[in-house]
C-alpha cells in the first residue's frame, strides 16, 4: 500500500487553503487572505515546496519555500481515497524555523484533493493540477 500512496502523491498540487491553529478549540488562521503555491512531489522521490502569503504577485516578503525528499511510511486505503503519514526531509528552505517542525505530515487523499496535517492544528489543502 505504501508503494501505491507514494504513486498516487507523485504530481504537481496547487495549494487552496494553508491553516494553523494552537488547539482544537482556537480559530484557524490562514496564510493570508489568498495564499498561493505549489507542492510538488517527483517520482524519483524529490519535493519542493513554495508558498507566498497573498496575491498573485510572487514576492521574498511572506515567501516561505524548500525542497528535499519525501517518503510515505504508513498508507491504509478507505473507502473513498487514501489516508497515512508522509515524510517530508528538507535539505534547504527559506527560513530557519522550517527545519524546527518534524518530518511527519499526516496526509488524506481522495482523487485530485490531497490534505495535509492533522487537521486539529494543521490543515494544508491542495488540489492536483492537471
Amino acid at each position: 500500500m505504501i508503494d501505491q500512496a507514494t504513486s498516487a502523491l507523485v504530481g504537481v498540487w496547487r495549494i487552496a487553503a494553508f491553516e494553523d491553529r494552537d488547539d482544537e478549540h482556537s480559530a484557524w488562521v490562514s496564510y493570508g487572505s489568498d495564499p498561493r503555491g505549489i507542492i510538488i512531489y517527483d517520482r524519483t522521490g524529490t519535493i519542493s515546496v513554495h508558498l507566498i502569503a497573498e496575491g498573485p504577485m510572487p514576492s521574498s516578503s511572506g515567501y516561505i519555500g524548500y525542497w528535499g525528499t519525501f517518503r510515505v511510511v504508513e498508507a491504509d486505503r478507505q473507502a473513498d481515497g487514501i489516508v497515512g503519514t508522509v515524510e517530508h526531509h528538507m535539505e534547504g528552505g527559506s527560513m530557519p524555523d522550517l527545519f524546527e517542525e518534524g518530518v511527519e505530515r499526516p496526509f488524506s487523499l481522495q482523487g485530485d484533493r490531497l490534505t495535509l496535517g492533522d487537521g486539529r492544528t494543521a490543515r494544508r489543502l491542495l488540489e492536483r493540477i492537471r
